[in-house]
């Protein structure tokens, strides 16, 4: 029990109650997700294509990163995302 009583548990308001009912909400976004399967086997498969090096795109982040996004072991962040994009330029 709480030092001030027991706590009610809290109900979802605003931005919250909005996102639950949303269908973004429900989708899982993590690792070996779909999402991160596809997103890394696009940027796999444009990096092939234009005969890169991972460590020539991945620059300034490491090949390893670009390694595990393209198995789909982790979602890149929306900013190293971009970075990656602009290495296959």
């Amino acid at each position: 029990m709480a030092p001030f009583g027991p706590v009610a548990p809290r109900t979802p308001v605003g931005y919250a109650l909005r996102m639950r009912d949303s269908s973004i909400a429900k989708v899982q976004w993590g690792p070996r997700s779909a999402f991160a399967v596809t997103v890394g086997c696009e940027l796999r498969r444009l990096r092939r294509e234009r005969g890169y090096t991972q460590t020539s795109v991945a620059a300034p982040l490491t090949a390893a990163f670009l390694s595990a996004v393209e198995h789909g072991s982790i979602v890149p962040s929306l900013p190293s995302l971009v970075l990656l994009l602009e290495g296959l330029d």
